[in-house]
């Protein structure tokens, strides 16, 4: 995410886990660490110690091969710097699949193709930058777009030698999942995936209690407190994107990381974030960060389309107030404040 999906001053996320007895055959384990530039945790519930942490890093290890930028060997690297294409890996080849489902959904809101358009507004460059003018967006413009890349066979090919991808808006969420998948294919029933802010659950935390997880609403933007309202969740995926995360410093001022796919500009929308709860972390990875384009109306619309999927807006109202909006799926999940 990352395009980074928490805050400077606290997480959008923190899991609230507070355990009781199993019986004697389960105990819970952890495993945490570090990886992806961020932090990670999976806490899972199980009879014996099944699970390893050299495991786990191994898979953070194969995901890094596949999609990192930071990578100089890395297989979204290889694509980047090839004229027409590459030969695809099983995960590669599944993440784009999910990317351009989302992208088509989102009428080219969420776009993995945007890596130039990023670094025109400064991805990799911490110090002040130009903005670029128009005639720099458009030419970028004319050669990206999630409809110039396509799989055909074992290959994914692009119409432009210079389109470039960037999957840092949905990899880490395609990490959590597979995991997720990993720690099923053990027989593992009831464990809670975290990485970065991105998480899965699946099962239950004890006695048939779902998972906990603290999420920012408006109160806590208006009053800068840490997470006081959370959800409960049991076999559903969870992420924020957040727009005052990072900025980029230009020579018009400070301006959105988050670009517009569809104008190459930054979004200067009325959001502030976006919470989106679905099966897979890898969609609400990547929904989360289209709705922010879209905007409240657009992204609420969209929403009623897919019935499994909750969302959660907080947004800067007209008056300059800081409001929150959810939909029907995403109010049924929220846990009433403790007395």
């Amino acid at each position: 995410m990352l395009h980074f999906v928490f805050l400077t001053y606290f997480s959008l996320f923190t899991p609230f886990f507070s355990f009781f007895p199993k019986g004697l055959d389960n105990k819970t384990y952890e495993i945490s660490g570090l990886a992806q530039g961020t932090s990670y945790s999976i806490k899972y519930i199980y009879a014996s110690a099944v699970v390893n942490k050299k495991a786990i890093d191994s898979i953070f290890d194969l995901m890094d091969y596949n999609f990192s930028l930071y990578k100089a060997h890395s297989l979204i690297n290889s694509f980047n710097n090839a004229p027409r294409s590459i030969q695809l890996t099983d995960h590669f080849s599944t993440l784009i699949k999910h990317a351009n489902f989302v992208s088509a959904a989102t009428a080219g809101a969420f776009d993995i193709t945007t890596l130039p358009l990023s670094i025109l507004w400064g991805k990799f460059n911490s110090g002040k930058i130009v903005a670029p003018d128009t005639a720099q967006i458009e030419a970028t413009l004319a050669y990206s777009g999630y409809q110039n890349i396509y799989i055909k066979g074992d290959s994914l090919i692009k119409s432009y030698p210079p389109l470039k991808l960037d999957a840092d808006g949905i990899a880490q969420g395609y990490t959590v999942d597979v995991i997720s998948a990993y720690l099923s294919s053990l027989g593992i029933q009831d464990f809670l995936v975290e990485v970065g802010g991105e998480i899965r659950t699946k099962g239950f935390k004890s006695r048939k209690e779902p998972w906990v997880v603290g999420y920012i609403s408006a109160g806590d933007y208006n009053f800068n407190t840490t997470s006081s309202s959370r959800l409960a969740l049991s076999g559903l995926s969870v992420s924020t994107s957040g727009r005052l995360s990072k900025y980029s410093n230009t020579n018009i001022g400070k301006k959105s990381h988050i670009v517009d796919p569809r104008t190459g500009k930054t979004v200067e929308n009325s959001i502030i974030s976006v919470t989106v709860l679905s099966s897979k972390c890898v969609l609400s990875d990547a929904f989360d960060n289209g709705m922010m384009v879209l905007g409240l109306d657009s992204a609420l619309k969209l929403c009623s389309n897919f019935p499994d999927m909750g969302l959660h807006i907080v947004y800067t109202s007209g008056s300059g107030d800081i409001r929150d909006s959810a939909n029907a799926f995403f109010k049924k999940h929220i846990l009433k404040p403790e007395n």
